[in-house]
């Protein structure tokens, strides 16, 4: 009976280095970055609709706009701004220029036509 006295000492240990490693986990999980890119996602993500429409609605005006700087020293330089109908060639999606408050690209979401957004 006496050799078998180790056993309930190794499911201890065992349950102590589980005990221990969640532990370090859940210092890790709640030390380091919540991962979040806007201060309310989920008002952003509710406007992302009107974000899409805005994009459709520039796209129907049909104008481009451009900004450039070129650098002339280092304080001063020269701003030029342009703004003119854009070219059929040159045309490019509204999921090209359209971004999500997080800052990706728009993928395929659009917005739903059924309910008037």
């Amino acid at each position: 009976m006496g050799s078998y006295r180790w056993i309930p000492w190794s499911f201890a240990g065992a349950l102590g280095v589980v005990v221990m490693v969640n532990g370090a986990l859940a210092y890790l999980a709640v030390s380091s970055s919540t991962g979040l890119v806007t201060e309310h996602p989920f008002e952003s993500g509710n406007g992302y609709n009107r974000v899409l429409a805005a994009a459709a609605a520039q796209d129907a005006l049909g104008w481009h706009g451009t900004l450039a700087f070129a650098a002339a020293g280092a304080e001063t330089g020269d701003r030029r701004r342009a703004c003119r109908p854009r070219r059929a060639e040159a045309h490019r999606s509204r999921r090209d220029r359209a971004r999500h408050p997080s800052g990706r690209a728009a993928a395929r979401h659009q917005p739903d036509a059924d309910r008037g957004r």
